[in-house]
């Protein structure tokens, strides 16, 4: 069962057992997910273009990424009960995501691809990052992946 599909019946089961908060924030994940969608039927020739699980859950990071940053905005800003709230959505959101992969799992994974590449240095990074990034799909977040890979081949 696709991302997105499973959303959809928790969305169901939630508005069933009367969950307000986690109603608000799959409907939230869901709007998202069909702008993404109406986007991506512009740019292509067929209009009924469905999204991926990739790009699902590319937008599921991007929802994530905005709560994390609310929460740093409200508690810098004096707000505990909207940080709350963000913190909530957050926790909601982050049950979707698959399982994060170990520093050290992506450090393997790093050391693989260079060997693989025979990447020698920094200039290789552009050669490297895409294979990782490609392995390790979702697993990890790119900003610790691009840290990885830099002091790799640093």
């Amino acid at each position: 069962m696709s991302l997105v599909q499973t959303i959809k019946l928790e969305l169901v089961a939630a508005q069933k057992a009367r969950l307000a908060v986690k109603v608000e924030t799959l409907k939230m994940l869901n709007a998202a997910w069909q702008n993404k969608q109406i986007a991506a039927r512009k740019t292509a020739a067929d209009a009924t273009k469905e999204l991926t699980d990739t790009e699902a859950l590319a937008v599921l990071r991007t929802e994530i990424k905005k709560r994390q940053e609310a929460i740093e905005a409200y508690t810098a800003g004096g707000r505990p009960e909207l940080a709350t709230k963000e913190q909530q959505e957050l926790e909601i959101l982050q049950q979707y995501l698959p399982p994060q992969l170990t520093i050290e799992q992506v450090q393997q994974i790093v050391l693989d691809k260079i060997k693989q590449t025979g990447a020698a240095g920094a200039k290789d990074f552009g050669l490297v990052m895409p294979l990782v990034i490609a392995e390790v799909a979702g697993a990890a977040e790119g900003s610790l992946v691009s840290k990885l890979v830099k002091e790799a081949l640093g």
